[in-house]
């Protein structure tokens, strides 16, 4: 089972249509990465539907273009809590998840795909 996530619920939604076009069967949960309930919301809900998860393929991120609005301090700080802080708070609660099902499957595997910002 394949779990679709985002914060925009339309997107998320749009997104498991255009994956059910191409015959899988993607589940959508939303999930915020920058807000701690939704983490938690949505490790609970994967672990009472699936059990935890296998295999965690995360690519939240966010980039602004030159002529926002926001100051410099600020573009930093919401693209800190998205692609780095929010990514790596869905891993741990996610991973602690897994292991507390009483398994330890060798071969699990996390995929972050990383913005040019932090690769």
């Amino acid at each position: 089972v394949s779990t679709q996530s985002t914060g925009n619920e339309e997107r998320g939604r749009n997104a498991v249509t255009a994956l059910e076009a191409e015959g899988l069967k993607p589940v959508f949960e939303q999930l915020d990465v920058v807000s701690k309930e939704s983490i938690d919301n949505f490790a609970a809900k994967i672990k009472e539907k699936f059990g935890g998860i296998d295999i965690l393929c995360n690519n939240a991120g966010i980039a602004y273009n030159y002529d926002d609005t926001l100051s410099l301090v600020e573009k930093a700080e919401l693209i800190c809590a998205t692609n780095l802080f929010g990514t790596i708070n869905v891993t741990e609660k996610n991973v602690a998840r897994h292991e507390t099902r009483g398994q330890y499957l060798p071969g699990g595997f996390i995929w972050r795909k990383a913005s040019r910002l932090f690769s």
